[in-house]
């Protein structure tokens, strides 16, 4: 009579066998988190929170190099370089918002979006009305003030309206807005179209488009235009990487 060989115990290889199974399909589950799209927004906002931290820290510690990160004869108003600050914030929690992590965004998003849209259409009215609320002169001195080339009595109006409509994406997303890829990349591009015609006009000295009106809009700085850049590639790219969740 033939003997079956016992068999082996096998304890240790399902355990093991769920566990790769297990890692296998969280690997699934976060393969869009780790995608390029989502990595290369999160650079991107990473940038624009660490340039408007040295041009803060320029104001604050009085150090002209760092108060316009670029060669320009216009420098970056401290609460511009804030509203960048808390913008980069934005968009690194809008990506995160994509990609599924919404917990702390829900958190964030009432914070950053409510601290823009106040300041920003703060300053965007007084400057319609030709009044100075003093937000506009944080950190400056009498010369500072009295200098063109720093800060007026009428601001960037575009730039602050672009800050609003950044304030209310974020709020879109907080509500999670159907067509949230849309509002993305119109968003993203208008804003970089803002900063290339910026840019361009500094480049043929075409008063216009870098926003020169006066008595209407202060003139948009080269560096300036290059964060607007930034953000919109930012969300640009968030609204590719809404879309590839979209399909998955």
């Amino acid at each position: 009579m033939l003997r079956t060989a016992p068999k082996k115990s096998s304890s240790t290889v399902p355990f093991l066998s769920d566990s790769v199974e297990d890692i296998l399909k969280l690997g699934e589950k976060n393969q869009f988190s780790n995608s390029l799209f989502s990595q290369l927004v999160k650079l991107i906002a990473t940038v624009i929170v660490l340039i408007s931290v040295l041009v803060m820290y320029g104001w604050i510690l009085n150090v002209e190099l760092l108060k316009s990160f670029l060669p320009d004869r216009a420098l970056m108003n401290f609460i511009v370089a804030t509203l960048f600050f808390v913008s980069g914030i934005e968009l690194f929690f809008i990506t995160r918002s994509v990609q599924g992590h919404k917990e702390v965004s829900q958190v964030v998003f009432p914070a950053t979006s409510i601290f823009i849209l106040l300041i920003a259409s703060t300053i965007l009215t007084a400057s319609v009305i030709k009044i100075q609320t003093g937000i506009e002169t944080l950190l400056l001195d009498d010369s500072q003030i009295s200098a063109d080339v720093t800060v007026s009595k009428v601001q960037e109006v575009p730039s602050m309206i672009s800050f609003i409509i950044f304030a209310l994406v974020g709020i879109l997303t907080l509500m999670n807005f159907r067509r949230l890829n849309l509002v993305y990349f119109f968003a993203g591009f208008l804003f970089s179209i803002l900063g290339i015609l910026a840019i361009l006009g500094h480049l043929f000295n075409v008063t216009l488009l870098y926003y020169n009106a006066p008595g209407i809009s202060a003139p948009m700085s080269v560096s300036v235009a290059v964060m607007f850049i930034l953000l919109g590639m930012g969300l640009v790219l968030t609204a590719l990487e809404s879309k590839r969740a979209t399909l998955r």
